[in-house]
């Protein structure tokens, strides 16, 4: 029985590594799917378009949403968005979230080393 359980898990895993390589050529069907915004990830320098903004519906109940910022290299950071745009919290992880002053209709964020260019109209939930 474990087998057959280990057997799974190196399947779903190598389903996953197969469409992250899909989806980071751009080609593939499970590319994540949004906005494209400015972010700077990695040993990046400069804040740059590259990043995917995506949303998602939020367990925790209403007032809340999901939103997924995909980077080009095939990883993210996930965040818990008021329904009003005006809270944003990381979701995963300790780190704090820093939300600069809107400017010219975005505003940055910044976790850790990365720091995202999000357009304010789209942090209001429609």
């Amino acid at each position: 029985m474990s087998m057959r359980i280990f057997d799974a898990a190196v399947g779903l895993t190598m389903a996953g590594l197969v469409s992250a390589c899909n989806g980071a050529t751009g080609g593939g069907a499970d590319a994540p799917q949004g906005s494209v915004v400015s972010c700077r990830t990695g040993e990046a320098k400069a804040v740059a378009p590259g990043c995917v903004m995506e949303w998602r519906a939020a367990a925790q109940g209403a007032g809340a949403r999901i939103l997924v910022l995909h980077h080009p290299d095939g990883g993210f950071r996930r965040f818990v968005v008021s329904s009003d745009g005006a809270r944003i919290n990381v979701a995963d992880g300790a780190e704090a979230v820093e939300v600069g002053d809107p400017h010219q209709g975005a505003v940055e964020i910044t976790v850790g080393d990365a720091a995202y260019r999000l357009p304010t109209r789209e942090l209001r939930a429609p």
